[in-house]
């Protein structure tokens, strides 16, 4: 009877193990986005330059998947730039492994945000502070 309960609780922390390693590898690339503001010559009240903080927006299991997704977002971001008619809206690509989408508003604004791909062990806001 105790052997059979040793082999349950083995069996248990066997299948606890390999969930965690199945969700590590669900996971692999992240998708970061990093965005930065540049004002207008007009206006005088907003900061030169505004860096916002990187923000994970997805896993994925593959770096082609998360390039995909990436390529994806900053396309959808472009789409909306054109669709709200107040400036020039692009994409291209990005030698860092991922795709920027820029738009140039008629005020003479920048609004940029690149989206990129990291292994899942980096984490694109920097160490942590202890």
């Amino acid at each position: 009877m105790m052997q059979l309960a040793r082999r349950a609780s083995f069996a248990v922390a066997l299948l606890l193990l390999l969930s965690v390693g199945t969700a590590s590898a669900e996971c692999a690339w992240v998708l970061w986005e990093q965005s930065t503001f540049i004002r207008g010559p007009e206006e005088k009240d907003k900061p030169v330059l505004t860096e916002y903080a990187p923000k994970p927006l997805g896993g994925f299991a593959a770096d082609t998947a998360c390039l995909e997704a990436a390529r994806k977002k900053a396309e959808e971001e472009a789409e909306i730039g054109r669709v709200s008619g107040g400036g020039t809206a692009r994409t291209f690509a990005i030698t860092t492994g991922g795709w920027r989408y820029a738009m140039q508003y008629n005020h003479g604004a920048v609004m940029k945000s690149d989206y990129v791909c990291f292994p899942s062990t980096l984490d694109a806001r920097g160490p942590k502070g202890r």
